[in-house]
């Protein structure tokens, strides 16, 4: 599956409807399939060039590797029959690297964003569900709770709205569950 695609001087196909990236059915699927570079001096007789731009006579691609996988291509085409040396191989396998390192990292970013994310929501409901050791907790009842689960902990909270004769609206919650209530 394609997360995502840059192109230039080409066509703007949609991405589903590209025939160039399917694995296998073209010179870039070709290398996301197989991982080896890919230099096609005349894409007229070459079995897996599929047209992307009219007027390319030659082309190449690049694997971008991460973690030992297949992540995506690099591809140039020229207009040009035999356009491209090794040297330009090693050009473009230096960009894949460089490419590769930047989506390692954008990926690590949001994972960290992630976390951060879930690690507050923790915070918070940890917070919500732990009343404070300096404050007294007040035993509460309520004559009907409202059962809620949340995806946190799948814990159990109970819950209930009271209505104020001021027209604000209480919520009654059990703070002190187990031996702190036996005292009453």
């Amino acid at each position: 599956m394609i997360a995502g695609m840059a192109v230039a001087g080409f066509d703007d196909t949609p991405r589903d409807e590209d025939p160039m990236p399917a694995p296998g059915r073209s010179i870039i699927g070709h290398v996301i399939s197989t991982g080896q570079t890919v230099i096609a001096p005349d894409v007229r007789i070459d079995p897996h060039y599929v047209q992307g731009r009219v007027g390319t006579l030659s082309e190449i691609a690049v694997p971008i590797v991460s973690g030992g996988s297949v992540i995506g291509a690099l591809n140039l085409e020229s207009s040009a029959l035999d356009a491209f040396s090794e040297a330009d191989v090693e050009f473009l396998e230096f960009f894949a690297v460089a490419a590769a390192i930047s989506i390692e990292r954008a990926v690590l970013h949001r994972e960290m964003l992630e976390k951060n994310r879930i690690e507050q929501q923790l915070s918070i409901a940890k917070e919500v569900q732990m009343p404070s050791s300096r404050r007294p907790t007040p035993c509460w009842k309520a004559t009907t709770l409202r059962h809620q689960r949340t995806h946190l902990g799948n814990r159990r909270r109970y819950f209930d709205y009271l209505p104020q004769p001021d027209g604000r609206l209480g919520v009654a919650l059990p703070m002190c569950p187990g031996r702190a209530c036996r005292r009453r």
